[in-house]
């Protein structure tokens, strides 16, 4: 896993923000008794909290797409298409893609607040 580099203040902002119902990301999580359960998803780091769930349901492909066009994080998205495009189970997979967020909001935040902190 490659590290991404610095997010620029507008990758940041993109990275955070909330986007349109037109423009969500659907996805869902398996529950014993209820079988798949769908939700909609409308920021990058709600992604990455359903695959902290214990049997996410996401296609990468369109993660892949969504991050790319919605998210407009081309290194992000490229990342997780190179995950996509792996031999390793699909656990593994998601497993590999929700670091590789994780990594990205983690960079946003420290970033947003070092700035906010040099702008004082």
């Amino acid at each position: 896993m490659e590290n991404l580099s610095r997010p620029s203040p507008a990758l940041i902002a993109r990275i955070e923000k909330v986007v349109d119902f037109e423009n969500r990301f659907i996805g869902g999580s398996l529950h014993l008794r209820e079988g798949v359960r769908v939700v909609s998803l409308y920021r990058l780091e709600e992604v990455f909290m359903l695959l902290h769930k214990p049997h996410p349901r996401i296609d990468l492909n369109k993660l892949h797409v969504w991050v790319d066009t919605v998210i407009q994080d081309e290194e992000l998205a490229r990342e997780i298409k190179r995950i996509t495009a792996g031999d390793e189970s699909d656990v593994q997979k998601m497993l590999a893609a929700r670091d590789m967020i994780g990594m990205r909001i983690l960079q946003c935040r420290q970033f947003a607040h070092g700035q906010e902190k040099s702008a004082v």
